[in-house]
């Protein structure tokens, strides 16, 4: 048992160990730190007993299989946003990922000064196709690999 303030609270099937500090997964019955669990309330020790990367694969799965619900609750939020408030939300974005501005901004440069040549073919399906750079590194705005848009949504979904 561990004490949490008045009251004794049963551990029950819910492993923890070193006092706290870490906690065993009962999807996936590994060992993490227990900053890795997400916090929830009225759960043992105030964590899910799962922990954050098997969340995110169920939730995955979840939204894979019921997507309707998520690109409904994100047309309305869109249609409701004003316009300040969608450019607030872009300019705070953009100041977050600034690498990823400053690397499309190099592409475009480039590409319309001629230095860097647009192909009229997708280098992943090989599909003659309107195609667009994908970054695999940030840091190198102009080693870019031209891919279609569904090669493109592919390579950001592994990642």
């Amino acid at each position: 048992m561990i004490s949490a303030g008045y009251a004794s609270v049963p551990l029950g099937n819910t492993a923890m160990s070193n006092l706290s500090n870490t906690r065993i997964c009962k999807r996936c019955g590994e060992e993490y730190p227990i900053e890795d669990f997400y916090k929830k309330k009225r759960c043992i020790g105030g964590r899910l007993p799962t922990c954050k990367y098997c969340m995110r694969k169920v939730n995955k799965k979840y939204y894979e299989a019921n997507p309707e619900p998520y690109i409904e609750r994100a047309r309305v939020q869109r249609q409701t946003m004003s316009k300040a408030k969608r450019a607030e939300y872009v300019r705070n974005h953009r100041k977050r990922h600034r690498s990823h501005d400053l690397a499309r901004q190099a592409v475009h440069r480039a590409v319309r000064r001629g230095d860097l040549a647009k192909p009229s073919t997708c280098e992943d399906c090989l599909e003659k196709k309107p195609v667009e750079a994908h970054h695999p590194d940030y840091s190198r705005p102009l080693d870019v690999v031209w891919v279609c848009d569904p090669c493109h949504k592919a390579r950001h979904k592994e990642h």
